[in-house]
């Protein structure tokens, strides 16, 4: 009869599982409910390439590291020899990699400017998008500091042109850094496409205190691109860096004068939304700001720069992007220009 008054084993263990399952899911609802300090993702104190050589020298120290990338996937610096009058910083997207910028490079560099694309963190490494699962929005921001600081050497006037990952990249240094005097952003990744702003945020904040999964993903890659996939922690890292480019943009203008901006109609994998949003912001500040639009009819893929891209229409918007990044007068993109 006493042992009848004892807890049996099997309901101790499935109390314990239900407090750990509850601490778990009240862990889980804090994590979506309270977002995460951006407060250091600010610019750090600026260390630029004085001269040329400095500056040629520290992207030989960028690229010395480089042994396990994949050599299509190297950091580059398209240099006449000194530096020059405008010097154009390349940033690629997320699971990308320099190669995707190389054509556009060279289209830049064949106009007389030196031009600089460094590979991001954790990318163009052999394997898939797992190899990038270590990579914060402190890594990302780093990576931007470091190549404006390199550019400082390479030309008079810097100019930062991005896509997606690479485009909120512009958008942060356009905010950030006194040198950058022109940024050309391209479909930036400021929040997810195709959800509500609430839970791309709900994303940012969960995945950003968790370690990272690798999530299976559909639809085409390019060859020199990680296979589909997602990995969560740094897509979360990059929407809470992009947290602290639209908080910015309710502040005082940005220091660059000259800001470019495309949003491709077509694009459901970044929240069109938030550029409208970081476009007014800025606009309100005092900044003018030129914003094209890429007709939804013309159907372009949400990488409108890699000409490996499959659906790209590079003959179409680098004109666009050419003119934006050198300061000439910008082709007009309408719906005529769709395909009957």
């Amino acid at each position: 009869m006493a042992a009848e008054g004892k807890p049996r084993w099997g309901r101790r263990i499935a109390y314990g599982v239900g407090a750990v399952v509850g601490a778990i899911v009240v862990l889980l609802l804090l994590f979506a409910i309270l977002p995460p300090s951006t407060a250091d993702l600010g610019a750090t104190p600026s260390h630029p390439a004085r001269t040329y050589g400095d500056a040629v020298a520290r992207v030989q120290a960028v690229k010395a590291l480089e042994g396990g990338v994949r050599p299509v996937c190297r950091s580059r610096l398209y240099t006449h020899g000194a530096r020059t009058a405008q010097v154009m910083v390349l940033f690629h997207g997320l699971t990308n990699c320099p190669r995707q910028m190389l054509d556009l490079a060279q289209r830049l560099y064949a106009d007389g400017t030196n031009v600089l694309v460094l590979r991001a963190p954790g990318h163009g490494m052999p394997g898939d998008v797992g190899e990038s699962g270590w990579v914060s929005a402190t890594d990302f921001r780093d990576y931007a500091e470091g190549s404006v600081d390199i550019a400082h050497g390479l030309g008079t006037h810097t100019t930062v042109v991005g896509l997606s990952l690479g485009g909120m990249l512009s958008a942060w240094s356009a905010e950030q850094h006194l040198g950058v005097s022109r940024a050309v952003i391209l479909a930036p990744a400021l929040r997810l496409g195709s959800v509500p702003a609430w839970l791309s945020d709900t994303f940012t904040n969960v995945f950003t205190r968790l370690p990272n999964i690798d999530l299976p993903g559909g639809g085409d890659s390019v060859p020199h691109g990680y296979p589909p996939g997602t990995a969560t922690y740094p897509t979360a890292e990059l929407f809470l860096l992009g947290r602290r480019v639209l908080d910015q943009a309710n502040g005082p203008a940005p220091p660059t004068r000259h800001l470019d901006v495309v949003i491709n109609d077509a694009d459901s994998t970044v929240s069109n939304d938030a550029i409208e949003e970081l476009v007014a912001s800025w606009r309100r500040s005092g900044r003018t700001v030129t914003l094209v639009h890429l007709p939804a009819c013309l159907g372009l893929p949400h990488d409108i720069i890699d000409a490996a891209q499959r659906g790209q229409n590079i003959a179409l918007v680098y004109p666009v992007v050419i003119a934006m990044a050198e300061g000439t007068p910008i082709p007009r993109v309408t719906a005529a220009r769709c395909v009957k």
